[in-house]
């Protein structure tokens, strides 16, 4: 086909990728199910905002993002309610 070319695919950021491995992190660690949880990136440093239903979840999302390479920093706003 002549003319035609195949759509490129958006660069993501760096900041983006990340974001996508903290949220793949929080789904693998099993409690996805469980809480509303938003994950924003800038420059290395992962906000977590949302709510979660007890304090052993928070810090499974927070242990989470942590483990994810590249992360420098998590910053949480959740709340347990």
């Amino acid at each position: 086909m002549l003319g035609k070319s195949l759509p490129v695919p958006l660069s993501h950021s760096a900041d983006d990728r990340l974001r996508d491995e903290v949220i793949r992190a929080l789904h693998r660690s099993g409690y996805s199910t469980h809480w509303n949880v938003m994950v924003t990136v800038q420059s290395g440093r992962v906000c977590l905002a949302g709510r979660v239903p007890t304090w052993h979840l928070r810090q499974v999302a927070q242990a989470a993002a942590l483990s994810v390479g590249g992360v420098e920093r998590v910053e949480s706003t959740l709340q347990v309610c």
